[in-house]
């Protein structure tokens, strides 16, 4: 009942405005504010609740211009008390309504940031981007488009909860389970002639592979492919590097280890078995273009010390047994040069009459 009468006691003193505006018109030659009744085209009465601070406006509008080309008209006006806006922010923070009363209106700092280089902060004073954000952001709509034009509207690691793979790697791809090489690691595939695995350091002096064995275990084994129409194929086959300054590189290079008694063989090499049996060691010179070919065997014994003490033997020979008779420690198809003294534990030499060699 209060407020229609409110409304009611506005409506007469909008009237009686007119009223005294009309009076004015009939005895005014200064062109004063003049209007009449029947050219008010239209009146509003606008309420709003207090708790908003606008209390009640009243707003007309006017037709036309009367004759004297004077018209009537009426400013928004705010009818209540005023609140007054208390608090307080951060410089360079965006300012926010923090709370209203009866008396009063409050402002404080919002949670973003614009530093005086337009970059922008949200939960963060100190943005190091064009945008950002502490904390994490979420996407209900849309998606995320890309500088190229791209949208994603679908995270691919949300369902990355594992990784399929063969036995040649193990884990799971996740924090708790990394990939990795699967340990022992075992590839089988078909590539020819390209090898199956090919290593290339392109490092000056570095080693292609390197491979170490345990304990009294070996560092590289090799085996040849078995074969049920021709040859086998080689356990290992080496080739040194190419030289255009100095000699080319060795093909293969092997040290024994050290040890408290008798030290490692360099080399240990068995021949395989068959109806002709393969050889321990099949080794050929080199091809020369311009000179000698290479020897096809290159021995030298170890160093040795202490007074009454030998070096080591270039070569040792012993001829195989399980026969009628020993094989032969040595076969020498061509000539032989001896550079040295030639001697024999027992036994007699058998060799050509150098007068009479075919017969005797």
């Amino acid at each position: 009942m209060k407020r229609a009468s409110m409304y009611g006691i506005l409506m007469i003193a909008l009237v009686s405005l007119v009223d005294i505006a009309h009076a004015q018109s009939k005895s005014s030659t200064a062109g004063r504010v003049e209007a009449k009744r029947g050219e008010i085209q239209s009146m509003r009465l606008l309420a709003q609740p207090r708790s908003q601070n606008r209390g009640v406006s009243l707003m007309t509008r006017s037709r036309n211009a009367n004759a004297n080309g004077s018209v009537l008209s009426f400013t928004p006006m705010t009818i209540g008390p005023s609140l007054q806006v208390l608090g307080g922010g951060t410089l360079g923070r965006l300012t926010k309504w923090t709370g209203l009363t009866s008396s009063n209106s409050f402002i404080g700092d919002s949670s973003i940031f614009e530093d005086k280089f337009g970059k922008v902060g949200i939960g963060t004073d100190s943005p190091s981007s064009t945008l950002t954000v502490a904390g994490m952001i979420e996407i209900t709509l849309g998606g995320l488009k890309f500088p190229d034009g791209t949208v994603q509207t679908t995270s691919a690691a949300g369902a990355l909860f594992s990784v399929a793979h063969d036995l040649t790697l193990q884990g799971n791809g996740t924090s708790g389970s990394p990939l990795g090489v699967a340990v022992p690691l075992a590839l089988t595939g078909s590539s020819s002639p390209t090898e199956l695995v090919r290593v290339l350091n392109t490092a000056t002096s570095g080693a292609g592979v390197f491979g170490g064995g345990g304990p009294g275990g070996t560092g590289v084994k090799a085996a040849g492919g078995k074969s049920t129409g021709a040859r086998g194929g080689g356990g290992v086959e080496a080739t040194g590097g190419d030289s255009t300054v100095d000699g080319g590189g060795v093909g293969v290079s092997a040290t024994g280890g050290d040890g408290n008694d008798f030290g490692g063989r360099g080399v240990l090499a068995t021949g395989g078995n068959g109806i002709v049996p393969g050889p321990g060691v099949e080794a050929a010179g080199g091809v020369s273009t311009s000179g000698n070919g290479g020897n096809g065997v290159n021995a030298l014994g170890g160093n040795g010390s202490g007074a009454g003490n030998s070096g080591g033997i270039g070569i040792v020979a012993q001829g195989g047994a399980n026969g009628a008779t020993f094989g032969l420690a040595g076969k020498f198809n061509g000539n032989v040069q001896v550079t040295g003294n030639l001697s024999k534990g027992g036994g007699a030499f058998k060799i050509d009459h150098p007068l009479d060699p075919e017969k005797k």
